[in-house]
């Protein structure tokens, strides 16, 4: 369960509100990390005086960072500011403008708005990048990665345990590959995972070539009990490799958030936005599941269920906008909801969706998130 600290007197959603209004901007900041006992001094703070990250702080603000201390803030004006103790820092204009400049994109991948970080296009619209479902067939397993463009040549193949199994067989085709092979089900290797089940992996065979670049496979995951037992299979998952133009611009940008100064989840959060944004989700899962793992953040979770939503994984979608559903702010129970809400309309539960859209409408009508509300509304209204 994921609580947000009230430390800091305000919630991210309200940073969101700010920017979406027709009033001057107040000037906020983000504490994207946090290290050491860093205190909070200033308008607005109440009780428990300890920083904590993803905390919105308003203008003049001061943390006093401790010896061997540090704390990254993002400023609302697209700076970020790295302090290192011991030192007492005040959120002004002027002490963020003397920090770094982030493009609109970068300012995107750290700053959450409406309840989510905002690196997958089109989650407002019903249709937009809806990608299959997790099969009807409960011995099938289901394919988890790689799904959508992968970022290695060489990658791991994951999916659902199948209790029953006694054989997998796993088959990639494309133009010049064809992995075909069968493996028993007790040789495989499954962990449990966030999400409370169990996930069978299998590296890459270190005896097959790499995937070329720009080209697109089809992989096939199959289970059956015995010998004399039918194959149960998933549906063919696509997998592209990206071209090494678009590798080496990716790459690039990695590189330049390395050396923006984010840390710790941050970073990782910072650099699965941007996997995410150049369609290689299955990457971005790991890098926010990382990022949740060392920063628990309700944002970071409907993220994350974003990224499951869009890969087709509606199942793991819907466990995690649940528990985000759960002591986070209106903001981040209008993104769960909307998004329950696809996951049901892609199941073909319309009933279900159009409760979940209502419920979403009335928070972000709350929240006076005007284009949020009314994509609410429309999806609400395909069911009037």
């Amino acid at each position: 369960m994921i609580r947000r600290s009230m430390m800091g007197v305000l919630l991210i959603s309200g940073l969101a509100t700010a920017t979406r209004t027709g009033q001057p901007l107040e000037l906020l900041g983000i504490l994207t990390q946090v290290a050491g006992a860093v205190q909070l001094a200033g308008p607005g703070v109440k009780g428990d005086p300890l920083a904590s990250p993803w905390q919105v702080v308003r203008a003049g603000v001061t943390l006093r960072v401790p010896e061997r201390g540090n704390v990254g803030i993002v400023c609302s004006n697209s700076r970020f500011v790295r302090v290192q103790g011991p030192a007492a820092w005040s959120l002004t204009e002027q002490a963020c403008a003397a920090g770094q400049e982030l493009t609109p994109a970068e300012y995107a991948l750290v700053a959450p708005q409406a309840g989510r970080f905002k690196v997958v296009n089109g989650l407002m619209l019903l249709e937009s990048e809806m990608r299959g479902t997790d099969g009807d067939d409960p011995l099938a397993p289901l394919t988890l990665s790689p799904r959508s463009a992968v970022r290695s040549p060489r990658p791991t193949v994951s999916w659902l345990r199948v209790p029953s199994a006694t054989e997998y067989r796993v088959e990639l085709r494309g133009r010049g590959i064809h992995y075909d092979t069968l493996l028993k089900g007790g040789d495989i290797a499954c962990v449990a995972s966030p999400e409370r089940i169990e996930i069978c992996s299998r590296p890459w065979p270190a005896d097959f070539p790499d995937l070329p670049p720009g080209e697109t496979f089809f992989l096939g995951i199959a289970s059956h009990e015995g010998i004399a037992e039918p194959w149960h299979r998933s549906e063919l998952v696509e997998v592209r490799t990206l071209a090494i133009t678009d590798a080496g611009r990716l790459e690039d940008r990695l590189r330049r958030l390395d050396r923006l100064g984010f840390e710790g989840a941050a970073l990782q959060s910072a650099h699965a936005g941007l996997l995410a944004e150049a369609g290689l989700y299955t990457d971005a899962a790991d890098a926010y599941r990382a990022a949740l793992a060392a920063t628990p953040s309700p944002e970071l979770l409907v993220t994350l269920a974003d990224v499951y939503l869009v890969s087709g994984l509606h199942r793991l979608a819907e466990l995690r906008y649940r528990e985000a559903l759960s002591n986070a702010p209106p903001s981040v129970r209008a993104a769960a909801s909307f998004g329950l809400g696809r996951v049901e309309y892609a199941r073909g539960g319309y009933r279900e969706a159009a409760i979940f859209f209502q419920q979403a409408r009335k928070l972000y009508a709350g929240l006076k998130l005007e284009g949020e509300e009314e994509a609410a509304r429309l999806a609400e209204d395909r069911f009037r």
